[in-house]
């Protein structure tokens, strides 16, 4: 028998917590501008190079020991993480088919997450990219529980969860830790936007220790300000 692990509708819906209240205290839409660190214009080409990242350390879990390790996410476990990402993707697949966020969420804690996590997780950021790569959708606003934001901006804020994520699953996984510099410069861009927003709620435990010169490392500058202590 498998050990038990948390039920996964907790997991989504903690997950989303954050951005919820975000929506539900202000209503307004946010901008993830490129400010003092993102460099790439295409975001469709970063979101794809993350999943990449995130995928190739998901590929090497093949037991049930390595699905059950503890991940830097507390309480998560590697396979919480693994849902976690797959419902996020689902998520944003249909906020962009049109379907409003409460409504999306819904559908997603209801659905399937019995299937193996990578072949769903493949499967799924397939069907990612071909939403967000469909004709004027990067420039739409669309409702988010983030607020009112554009095709881009969600795709920006997809990739910089896979990014983080590919840490966390390094981290338990016992793998090489390093990640893609530029992928680590964009992420910065998105968590100096809307990062104080998702500590404020608890999303990312106690947020950035506040002990990191300016001239620290860029991954270790982006996994502080997620509450990550590498």
């Amino acid at each position: 028998m498998s050990p038990p692990r948390r039920d996964w509708v907790s997991v989504l819906r903690d997950s989303h917590r954050a951005a919820a209240v975000n929506a539900a205290g202000t209503g307004s839409s946010i901008r993830l501008a490129r400010y003092r660190y993102g460099r790439w214009v295409n975001a469709i080409r970063a979101l794809r190079l993350a999943a990449d990242e995130y995928l190739s350390r998901l590929r090497l879990v093949q037991s049930e020991s390595l699905w059950v390790c503890p991940t830097p996410c507390d309480e998560w476990t590697v396979r919480d993480v693994a849902d976690h990402v797959l419902g996020g993707n689902r998520f944003t697949v249909l906020i962009l088919g049109g379907l409003p966020p409460g409504a999306a969420m819904d559908r997603v804690v209801h659905g399937d997450f019995a299937g193996d996590p990578v072949r769903e997780f493949e499967e799924s950021a397939t069907a990612q990219l071909s939403a967000l790569g469909r004709p004027a959708v990067l420039e739409r606003k669309y409702e988010h529980p983030m607020g009112l934001v554009s095709g881009r901006e969600i795709a920006r804020l997809r990739m910089s969860d896979l990014v983080v994520h590919a840490w966390d699953l390094a981290r338990a996984l016992g793998l090489p830790e390093g990640l893609d510099p530029d992928l680590v410069m964009e992420s910065l861009a998105v968590f100096e936007v809307v990062g104080e927003t998702l500590v404020t709620a608890g999303f990312f435990g106690s947020g950035p220790s506040g002990l990191l010169g300016e001239d620290a490392p860029d991954q270790l500058r982006l996994l502080d300000m997620v509450g990550r202590r590498p």
